[in-house]
Formats: C-alpha cells, structure tokens, sequence
C-alpha cells in the first residue's frame, strides 16, 4: 500500500505548495483521513502478526522510533535555518511568533509550543487554539490557517498535528484491536454522531472543527481496523486467490484518488460531499486488495517508507525555495518536488540504523 501513501504525501505537498487545481488529487480533509484509514489497518496487521505473545512495550517503542527520530530531525533543520534565515536575512519564518512572546509576554503559548514542538502531542490540539492581544490562549472560531492570531504559527511542521492524532491512536490501538467487531463498529458509530453534531446542531461545518477533533477522526482509525478484519474474512475465504479482482480493486482505489480533484472540477463542486464519504468507504473496503496485491513488493514498501518524511520534510523545502512570484511555477512545482523526495530519501539513509533497531521490536 505504499504507492497509495505516497499519493497522498505527494498530494499534501500540492496542497500545501498551492499547486494548480487539477493537480491536488484529493482535498486536506480526505487525505489525512485516507490516512488514518490506513493507519488502523496497519496497526491492526502489526498487532495480529508481530505482537502475538501481547508484549505492548515493543510495540510502543517500535512506533516511537518510527516517529519521532526523523520528525527531531527535521524540527532541529527547521530552526536552524530560520535561525540563519533571521539573522541573515531578517526572515525569521515561523519564528516571529516566538519572537512577539518577549514584549507581550506571552508565556503560556511559548511554553506549550516548546512542550508540543518537541513532544509532537498538543499540536492538534493547538489547531483549535488562537492567541489573543493579552498573550492567552482563545478557542478559534475560524479555520487557523489563515487568521494572523493562530496558534499552529508556533509550529515548524503544521502539517505535524495530525501526528498527534497518531499517537493517540497507537495508545489505543492494543486494546482497540481486541474488542469485537460489533464494539468497533459501535465506536465509528458515535464518532460519527459526535461530528453531524458538531456539524448540524453547532454548525461547525469548516475547520478546526471539521478535522481537527481527535474523537470524530476516530472513526477512521476504527474504519481501518474493520478494513483488517475484512482482509482476514477474505483471506480465509479464499477471496484474493482471485488476482484478477484483488488488481482491478486496486487499480480502482488508485484511480479513484487520483481522480478526485478532477471530479470535483467537473461536477463544479456539486456532489462532493456525497463523493467524498463514497470514496472513504470504498477506501475501507478496497485496502484489503491494495494490501494483497502490493504486500510483496520492494519497490512498494521503498514508497510507504518515503512518504512519512516526505510529509513532514516538504514545507521546509517550500519555504527554501523562491516565492511563486519570483520563479516560474512549472520551474519551481517540480524542483520543490524533486527536492523534498532526495531529502526524505537521504533521511531514510541517516535513520536506516534506527529502522534496523525497529526491527529487533517487531517479534519480541
């Protein structure tokens, strides 16, 4: 499944780089949760087939060093060089809102942006944060990527709050994977409840609201593990004997992110609501054949390996580039690609040790 990841690494980035409409496959919403989809199947696979014997530990350490070495990483880049880029340059990037703590004394959004900078957890959190003139901190009304008194300004990767997201799920997941079927699908089932709530009965319908609240994004990494349960129903039914149907849903799943976009320029917008929980269904429902018709190969799991540094590497590297007024964009789109995939390669290189150590963790 890791072409499907990197898809969707890819499309964060055009998201991010506001690349030409028809390029960005899928909208923010729809590929983070794609994601978390993603996430409840694999660690529901890792569970069942590498954490037998219900030695948790392992299983914790495995996630934190498949997390947090390449995100420090990139943090410790991201302030070395807006630290150069200030006094250099006077371009101090995401820095000028820790700069503005020192006259107004704004404590408390300093120190949790310390806090949740280096412990990645409160960065999603943050998304529903705004700082206000005394210095405090305020629920936000609006969406924070574009207000001048977001709190996510504190933060290097914003893109990283889904990270947080993550880990609690892997806090879950352990215990999560042993409930029945019939309790998994009860869970999915009042996070749903909780997010037409928040959206009919409050109207929170954009974001923060809309994702980044960690009980309604539940529902995916619920959605996940029943996507697991299923490819075991159909592996022990004999369902992926069948090549021929395991590569057509595959090649439907593929088809269906990528045309996502394309549907919604078509259709200008009408439906997509409709399309967009059709295709998370489907999303559930085919990953099982991804699985089948990828889990063999190397060049698929180089993929799966490249996206998550990709994902966090990229708005580092946008920010390293010339502004779109300064450069032609089908210069700078593709050298911003090109950069950011040999940059997460050479962090696979730099971390391979810790990937070896992982794998002592896997079987215990």
């Amino acid at each position: 499944m890791g072409i499907l990841r990197l898809i969707l690494a890819v499309n964060v980035l055009l998201l991010h780089v506001d690349a030409p409409t028809l390029l960005r496959f899928l909208h923010t919403a729809e590929a983070v949760q794609t994601f978390f989809i993603l996430s409840g199947f694999y660690m529901a696979l890792t569970l069942a087939e590498n954490y037998q014997h219900g030695e948790i530990r392992h299983f914790y350490l495995n996630r934190f060093l498949r997390i947090f070495p390449v995100y420090w990483l990139i943090l410790a880049a991201s302030f070395t060089i807006a630290g150069l880029g200030y006094y250099f340059l006077n371009r101090p990037g995401f820095l000028f809102y820790w700069m503005q703590t020192k006259p107004a004394g704004a404590v408390l959004p300093f120190v949790l942006a310390v806090f949740s900078s280096l412990a990645i957890l409160g960065q999603g959190t943050a998304m529903l944060l705004r700082v206000d003139a005394a210095g405090g901190l305020k629920i936000a009304s609006r969406n924070p990527w574009h207000s001048p008194d977001s709190f996510v300004g504190y933060f290097p990767m914003p893109q990283a709050w889904s990270l947080e997201f993550e880990l609690l799920f892997y806090l879950l997941a352990p215990f999560m994977v042993r409930f029945r079927t019939r309790t998994i699908l009860g869970i999915c089932l009042l996070s749903l409840l909780l997010r037409i709530w928040l959206t009919i009965s409050l109207g929170l319908i954009e974001r923060p609201w809309a994702l980044e609240v960690f009980p309604t994004e539940l529902l995916f990494f619920g959605s996940g593990i029943l996507s697991y349960r299923l490819y075991v129903y159909g592996r022990d039914n004999k369902w992926f004997e069948r090549r021929q149907l395991s590569d057509t849903v595959s090649v439907s799943l593929l088809v269906a992110t990528l045309a996502y976009g394309a549907f919604g320029l078509l259709t200008k917008g009408a439906y997509l609501s409709v399309y967009k929980w059709t295709y998370l269904l489907f999303t559930t429902i085919a990953v099982p054949f991804l699985f089948t018709t990828t889990r063999k190969s190397k060049v698929d799991r180089f993929m799966g390996e490249l996206s998550y540094p990709l994902y966090l590497v990229h708005v580092l590297i946008i920010g390293l580039w010339p502004k779109a007024e300064a450069l032609n964009p089908w210069i700078r789109l593709p050298g911003i690609i090109v950069t950011s995939l040999v940059v997460s390669y050479l962090l696979l290189k730099v971390t391979a040790q810790i990937e070896n150590l992982r794998s002592r963790h896997r079987h215990q």
